[in-house]
């Protein structure tokens, strides 16, 4: 009888004992299907002062934000608030929940990963510890909007240096506006490349039609540009690759830039830097020589701004150096000396300025896809050296090129226009047309006589038209034949 009950009891055992783990589980991923695709914030606090957590982590207390997964936690333990400074995310499988209390009680391993400035630096896959999660709600019904989450986290694993935890936290339901923020970032970031893109597509177009003088446009503030193009790619990448939920909505802008880094920026560059090689006559062999430099160097430089870029991109002075986009055009007009310099608005701002709008965003925008930290300092002095920038090209616009520079720095003024016997022979270099006749009179028949004419001649002793002569120092301060820089003209001899 006894040997029956003990059968009876054994085969209950093992016909109930499936329907409990069941319910368990049930009950387990009924609880996680509600936390789902939810975001819970709140703040972390050390349990031991002065303990580093994670053997890593320098402050007692931060921000920490919690997302549940199929049958996981994932937490992300800040620095104290924002993914530049030092971060650790903890990854946790969760399977032991009490209906009764409303807790996981986890005994298992943790996976760990950690790093600063947006770059994960080190893991740690085994991490021995105890972890409990309590869901604590006012009412018997559930509502997540009401409820919070206390969890407590303690590890004393030995065998793995960033296993040293001992912390607690408190968790609530806040609203997750990434999918906004990264809609709205994405959109406007798209229209100024749109925009970037038709203006440089003007510009190709100008310059190719000879509408604009490149000798008037800063190459070192083109280079530079160019650079500074591929830097917002690399942004775009590492903003897809953080926001990877939301990747779609990087895609297009991530090409675009692309596009106008690879094929639009460099051929403005090239542009320009083939029309002065052009001028500067070389022979074939000097040429090929300059082309193989001219490539060799910014490849250099290509490399080592990503270099740099890397190591310190998202530092203040990094980019705060970006600012200063405007001033090598700025610089170049005071070397050229220009006094009908004008503001090309497709260079200096379709093409210089549009670049310049995704790193003060970064940092004066709270809630910026970067979830990097507002530095309002940053953002002010950003826009002041730029906006003085344009102050000066629109100055330099009305009153002359060098009208800011103090007259004792200028160079002294050199007469050029000097009476000259000038000979049928004689040819202005820059017209290929006899001097003793002006540029609007060449269909003129020529006489054979030697005049005593008004000419232009150079500190060097070249001798060219007066207008000739005028119109080339407008786009280049270099004597045509040989290069030499030339003083400007004196007052009210043009």
């Amino acid at each position: 009888m006894e040997l029956t009950q003990k059968m009876f009891s054994l085969i209950l055992f093992f016909i109930f004992l499936p329907k409990v783990i069941l319910q368990n589980q049930t009950s387990d991923l009924r609880i996680i299907s509600l936390l789902k695709d939810n975001l819970f914030q709140g703040k972390w606090m050390s349990k031991v002062q002065s303990m580093k957590q994670f053997n890593y982590l320098t402050l007692d207390s931060g921000e920490i934000q919690a997302e549940f997964g199929e049958s996981f936690i994932q937490l992300f333990i800040q620095n104290p608030k924002y993914q530049e400074k030092k971060h650790v995310i903890a990854k946790i499988q969760l399977s032991n929940y009490s209906e009764s209390s409303n807790t996981w009680i986890e005994k298992n391993d943790i996976f760990l990963s950690g790093g600063d400035n947006l770059l994960q630096t080190w893991t740690e896959s085994q991490c021995n510890g105890i972890f409990i999660f309590q869901i604590n709600q006012e009412s018997e019904e559930f509502d997540i909007n009401e409820l919070s989450i206390d969890g407590d986290l303690q590890s004393t694993d030995t065998n793995n240096i960033h296993c040293q935890i001992n912390l607690s936290f408190n968790i609530k339901r806040t609203y997750n506006y990434a999918f906004i923020n990264n809609l709205l970032f994405s959109s406007i970031a798209t229209l100024i490349l749109i925009i970037q893109m038709a203006s440089t597509n003007k510009l190709i177009q100008q310059i190719k039609q000879q509408q604009i003088q490149t000798l008037q446009l800063s190459f070192l503030a083109a280079i530079l540009s160019s650079i500074q193009g591929l830097n917002i790619f690399y942004f775009f990448v590492n903003t897809l690759f953080q926001n990877f939920n939301y990747a779609y909505f990087y895609i297009i802008p991530t090409f675009l830039q692309l596009t106008q880094a690879i094929f639009k920026d460099s051929s403005i560059v090239g542009l320009i830097w083939g029309q002065r090689q052009m001028l500067a006559q070389l022979e074939r062999r000097a040429l090929i020589k300059q082309i193989i430099y001219f490539i060799l160097i910014s490849n250099f430089f290509i490399i080592l701004n990503l270099i740099l870029y890397q190591l310190y991109g998202n530092s203040f002075y990094f980019m705060l150096t970006l600012a200063f986009a405007l001033y090598p055009q700025v610089i170049h007009n005071v070397r050229v000396g220009q006094k009908n310099y004008k503001f090309n608005k497709l260079y200096v701002l379709g093409f210089l300025s549009s670049k310049l709008f995704f790193y003060p965003y970064v940092r004066s925008c709270p809630a910026n896809v970067r979830n990097m930290e507002p530095d309002y300092l940053f953002a002010g002095l950003f826009l002041i050296i730029y906006l003085f920038s344009l102050f000066l090209l629109y100055i330099q616009e009305k009153y002359g090129s060098r009208c800011f520079i103090p007259k004792f720095l200028l160079p002294k003024p050199f007469r050029y226009i000097k009476e000259v016997i000038v000979h049928d022979s004689m040819e202005c270099p820059i017209c290929l047309n006899p001097l003793n006749l002006s540029p609007d009179e060449m269909d003129t028949k020529q006489i054979n006589k030697s005049l005593l004419q008004q000419i232009m001649v150079t500190p060097c002793k070249h001798e060219f038209h007066p207008q000739c002569l005028q119109q080339w120092i407008q786009i280049q301060n270099k004597c045509p034949q040989c290069r030499r820089d030339l003083p400007p003209f004196i007052e009210n001899e043009l």
